[in-house]
């Protein structure tokens, strides 16, 4: 089953949830999102002042189920979930369903509030605005239908990432004109005349972070502007892993890589041959360890023993000591039952990994012992054929 059926059935389950609970509220009366009728009559209806999501038998002008399909939520269980402008909590229930452990709704509507605690008691609805956001990091932070009420919009983008944990997710449903120029666009909505921007202004909005467009949302009516949902990411920084032996070529395929990129890139090599030289300062025993057994020829033997004495963590640190912030680039020989240990160590320290694999060159030099086995045996065979 893929993911967009997983959230498809878990929505249709909550909406079932809701009518149970409604029906213990409003006796034998049927009541659901759609038209139709029961039993030959009309459904039963009772639609409240200003309602916006929409409820089992309470239509609002937001068609809340199609909206939570379209919104395609990250897992919520274990997680802590805030949404803003959360209207009557529709989308905080589903989090709390969906087995979220921390659920808070901030919406600056008294009416919406108490509505929403009615409805939900088992969630936290909290009256303020978005300048007054809850104490703590969330993991999955809903911003739906209220970017373009906000004065300085890609200001309270930045805020809201602010607030999301190093993994987390903010969901942004947001209208966007699909334009070729960088502005903001005034449109002229059934209720009021707002902001929106181009895509091309979206880009420049969240160049900081790592994002994606979802898809198209639920059309709202009276909204002519097309609504898209985003999933929008902190940027982590990369560390690119060239790790194969010698011969490979790491060296040139670096350069062809990084050189023009402003990607530092940290050579293994280098970074052997320096310790072992006294050029970089590295632990003392770690430093005694490579001094002892360095040759230029065989940097790979120096790497084998680093990793089995348990010096992992000291010289990935060595590399990010030489990298700076930001994006990095590392050529430099790792056995390979060591490389998931690398790419633990630089998750641990906040890196996203990625690791580059390439078939060897046939013109690549053969192993040192091979070549060194070869020699042998071709004067062996010049001593045996000598006068």
């Amino acid at each position: 089953m893929s993911l967009l059926e997983t959230g498809t059935r878990r929505a249709s389950t909550f909406v079932r949830l809701l009518l149970d609970r409604q029906f213990k509220i409003i006796g034998t009366r049927l009541l659901d999102f759609s038209g139709g009728q029961q039993d030959g009559k009309p459904r039963q209806r009772e639609p409240k002042q200003g309602q916006y999501q929409s409820f089992p038998g309470e239509d609002g002008a937001s068609l809340s189920v199609e909206k939570l399909n379209s919104l395609r939520l990250p897992a919520l269980a274990g997680k802590s979930f805030l949404d803003i402008g959360c209207n009557e909590g529709f989308f905080c229930g589903f989090a709390r369903f969906a087995g979220a452990a921390r659920v808070i709704g901030l919406d600056r509507s008294d009416r919406f509030i108490e509505r929403a605690r009615a409805r939900f008691p088992d969630c936290e609805f909290v009256l303020s605005d978005w300048e007054h956001l809850p104490e703590g990091k969330f993991d999955v932070i809903l911003l739906a239908s209220a970017l373009h009420y906000a004065v300085d919009q890609a200001k309270l983008i930045d805020a809201l990432m602010d607030k999301l944990t190093p993994d987390g997710t903010l969901v942004l449903e947001m209208g966007i004109i699909n334009a070729t120029t960088n502005e903001w666009k005034e449109v002229q909505r059934g209720i009021d005349t707002r902001l929106f921007p181009t895509s091309v202004k979206v880009q420049e909005i969240l160049k900081p972070y790592a994002w994606k467009r979802i898809g198209h949302s639920t059309p709202q009516a009276g909204d002519p502007v097309p609504r898209y949902v985003i999933h929008v990411h902190k940027r982590k920084s990369v560390a690119y892993l060239l790790m194969q032996p010698s011969g490979y070529g790491k060296t040139t395929v670096a350069r062809f890589l990084f050189g023009a990129s402003h990607v530092p890139v940290v050579a293994g090599d280098e970074i052997i041959s320096s310790v072992a030289n006294g050029r970089l300062t590295a632990p003392s025993a770690m430093k005694d360890l490579i001094a002892s057994q360095f040759s230029p020829i065989d940097i790979a033997k120096v790497v084998h023993m680093l990793f089995d004495a348990g010096y992992a963590k000291d010289y990935v640190d060595l590399w990010l000591g030489l990298a700076g912030e930001g994006d990095f680039a590392f050529e430099g020989y790792i056995p390979d039952i060591h490389q998931t240990t690398v790419m633990s160590l630089l998750a641990a320290r906040g890196y996203m990994t990625i690791k580059f694999e390439w078939d060897q060159p046939e013109h690549s030099p053969s192993a040192l012992e091979m070549s060194a086995g070869l020699a042998r045996e071709y004067e062996r065979t010049l001593e045996s054929s000598a006068p």
